[in-house]
């Protein structure tokens, strides 16, 4: 969890969980506490609020909206979800199995539609979710003096050639689209 003072994105709390107790360090910690957090499979002593990456989910969606609305799509348009997207011979689904119906971008967001979403992702294309989103500071350390903070990735087609000497693909923007795919972020980068 990370608490932010909305005015000026000061940090004024972040918990890191599960964690450990530090007062076992203050007379050299034993073998055996040691042993438990080295083997721990939830790695107690990794701060997973800069440390650890996990793709942002639906929580990228407005960052998303904000890139459509620049790349030219208008709010009031209504793109109909049946609950998938079909692209070649390829599902893409959306989380309500039976779709969400017509939907503008407010009621889209209301309701975390992926359809509406992989919409937005094939109409304005990678390179455009990527340069809102580097905008908001994703992709990018936040600065914060700690050790061990980490980057996050927001990938783009530049980035997939350079790192799997492939092309970017469609379905890969779709994957952007919802916050999934290659697509990675730090607890602390979020909140920001």
């Amino acid at each position: 969890a990370v608490v932010l003072n909305v005015n000026n994105g000061e940090v004024l709390s972040f918990v890191s969980s599960p964690g450990f107790d530090p007062e076992e360090f203050t007379h050299g910690v034993s073998h055996d506490y040691w042993h438990y957090l080295m083997h721990d499979h939830y790695k107690p002593l990794i701060n997973k609020i800069i440390a650890n990456q996990y793709p942002p989910g639906s929580t990228f969606k407005p960052i998303v909206a904000l890139a459509g609305l620049k790349y030219g799509i208008s709010p009031d348009e209504r793109i109909y979800c049946p609950g998938y997207m079909q692209l070649g011979n390829r599902k893409f689904h959306c989380w309500k199995k039976q779709g969400h119906g017509n939907l503008n971008m407010k009621e889209a967001l209301m309701h975390s539609c992926n359809t509406y979403f992989y919409h937005i992702a094939k109409t304005i294309g990678a390179d455009n979710i990527y340069k809102m989103a580097v905008n908001f500071g994703l992709g990018k350390k936040t600065d914060i003096i700690l050790n061990g903070e980490k980057k996050g990735l927001i990938p783009n087609p530049s980035w997939k050639i350079k790192k799997y000497d492939t092309t970017w693909q469609t379905g890969d923007s779709l994957n952007l689209g919802i916050g999934q795919g290659y697509a990675l972020t730090t607890p602390l980068q979020l909140a920001m």
